[in-house]
């Protein structure tokens, strides 16, 4: 999605559309055996360290980075997919309204 206001009207169109393009390629990448293989992995990654983080001393300060980082990453390489999808879908939204929209055709 264009973030840069300073953007031509045509470069923003331009924007939406790799937006869209990208959020249906990385809908395809979940749907392919390799995209669903490292999204279970990523969710196994994150629900073992949910379960060493129960089980952990408190006082075991390396062992709680340890997990949080394990957390982390498994979080965030889901939520980077998730968030390119709904980008490409917000931006799909626009497009369409923007083709709805007489004024701007």
């Amino acid at each position: 999605m264009p973030d840069n206001l300073d953007q031509s009207p045509e470069d923003q169109i331009e924007a939406l559309y790799r937006s869209a393009m990208l959020g249906k390629q990385i809908e395809s990448f979940l749907a392919s055996d390799v995209g669903k293989y490292l999204h279970t992995r990523a969710q196994r990654v994150y629900n073992a360290a949910v379960e060493d983080f129960k089980r952990v001393k408190p006082a075991d300060v390396d062992k709680i980075v340890e997990i949080q980082a394990n957390m982390w990453k498994a979080e965030a390489f889901m939520g980077w997919l998730e968030q390119g999808v709904q980008e490409g879908l917000t931006a799909l939204n626009i497009l369409q309204e923007l083709e709805d929209d007489p004024e701007t055709t």
